[in-house]
């Protein structure tokens, strides 16, 4: 009897402690299969040039110069470095802005991959449940409450 409540002790804290660990997996599936945006980040254009915060940008959308002008033909991004060249004379000294979107540092870049990882969420809370409901059912049934 007392290894019977031994298992049903463990079923219990094995779906709690599942329970509890399904937000951390699925924030970290998250982190790792999306990307971010920022808006407005100020660059001050040192001779004409800056680099953003973060690397590895996917695209951007416009650059601006500190009077809100558009100025996005007027400058090439290196987007694996985020490196931002300026031509136009208003850049040159002065600040200017730009909105992009990026790959965090831990982005997985295969799709397969991704879809995959995504996958996880599922699989972990389906292992936790069946085996909490796998448990409770050995140690009910060697009791006698279910046939």
């Amino acid at each position: 009897m007392d290894n019977n409540l031994g298992k049903l002790l463990i079923a219990f804290v094995l779906l709690i402690l599942g329970l509890s660990l399904i937000k951390p997996v699925a924030d970290n599936v998250y982190a790792n299969t999306h990307t971010d945006s920022v808006t407005n980040e100020g660059l001050t254009f040192t001779a004409g040039a800056d680099t953003t915060t973060y690397d590895d940008l996917i695209g951007y959308t416009a650059i601006r110069n500190a009077t809100n002008a558009a100025r996005t033909g007027e400058c090439n991004v290196t987007l694996s470095s985020g490196y931002v060249k300026c031509n136009a004379t208003a850049f040159i000294g002065a600040t200017g802005f730009i909105d992009y979107t990026y790959n965090p540092p831990m982005y997985v870049k295969n799709g397969t991959a991704r879809s995959l990882l995504s996958l996880l969420n599922i699989f972990f809370a389906l292992g936790v449940l069946s085996l909490s409901v796998a448990l409770a059912y050995s140690a009910l049934k060697d009791m006698g409450m279910i046939k």
